[in-house]
């Protein structure tokens, strides 16, 4: 058992062993569960390996199931080293992620895929890593994929699936499917960091827009001026721009010339416009 589960891993490393290609990701998820299947298989060998060395000992026969029980050692030592070094990957790889280091990231996560590890954190951390990346680099389907595959893993920490639950939200703005982010967003808890809290009202914000509920978005208008001023510029620059639309199309032109004016001071228009159409009206009416 334990030799086939090791077949398995060199068929899968053979497999991702060109460290510059991108593969898609129900590849990647396909060999993610398959490793998870060997990482069962290996348990229950090391299990029952153990189990006939303590039977053996206990029939008499120390030598053998002294053997056999370090040799079960060996194998979760090694395992083990494998595992420190899959976290390792990882955070050098969420660093290069946050660094725009994209190309690099793409290369330290393959790596990480070939590793095999027995542990589940590192296993679901690459998956985690890999859905940032392609977020990260626009590629919304191939993101939304390998969030809903982490979203059906149990045991899964609050915290963690609150932030996959806003980026999932977002590949389904960016992709225009509406039903999704109203699902997901309806999904996302109220106890939320900080952080989390600023990205859920950007993408309230932005879901409201595309359903013209205009008054949804300028409800507690100051409060949420005060959480948009927390935003990085770009985020807080197209948060306003829409706020100053939903103003002007309820009645408050006022609030309005002054959201304008705010998103003008944080981002460029053209950018702006360019990443929601629908704001064209705002610089078409407020001049």
């Amino acid at each position: 058992m334990v030799l086939f589960a090791f077949f398995r891993i060199n068929k899968f490393n053979r497999v991702m062993s060109d460290p510059v290609v991108s593969i898609p990701a129900n590849k990647i998820i396909r060999i993610a569960r398959r490793f998870s299947m060997v990482s069962l298989i290996l348990r229950i060998a090391i299990l029952l390996v153990v189990t006939g060395g303590f039977i053996l000992i206990s029939l008499g026969q120390a030598v053998w199931g002294g053997a056999l029980m370090a040799g079960s050692l060996a194998v979760l030592f090694f395992l083990g080293g494998r595992s420190v070094r899959a976290h390792q990957d990882l955070t050098r790889t969420s660093f290069l992620i946050e660094s725009r280091r994209f190309e690099e990231a793409e290369k330290s996560l393959l790596q990480s895929i070939n590793r095999f590890t027995l542990h589940r954190a590192p296993r679901l951390g690459m998956l985690q890593n890999l859905a940032a990346l392609r977020h990260a680099q626009k590629q919304y389907v191939e993101s939304a994929l390998l969030i809903d595959e982490l979203l059906c893993q149990q045991r899964l920490d609050s915290g963690l699936r609150q932030s996959l639950l806003l980026m999932r939200a977002e590949c389904a703005l960016e992709m225009n499917d509406l039903s999704s982010a109203h699902s997901v967003l309806s999904a996302v808890s109220s106890d939320m960091t900080v952080r989390d809290r600023l990205k859920f009202l950007e993408l309230q914000v932005d879901y409201c827009a595309r359903i013209s509920a205009w008054g949804c978005v300028t409800e507690s208008l100051p409060h949420k001026i005060e959480l948009v001023e927390l935003m990085p510029a770009w985020s807080a620059a197209r948060v306003q721009a829409i706020m100053a639309l939903s103003a002007l199309k309820t009645g408050q032109t006022d609030w309005a010339r002054w959201l304008k004016r705010r998103a003008e001071l944080l981002g460029d228009v053209r950018s702006i416009i360019e990443s929601r159409s629908f704001l064209q009206e705002l610089w078409g009416e407020l001049r």
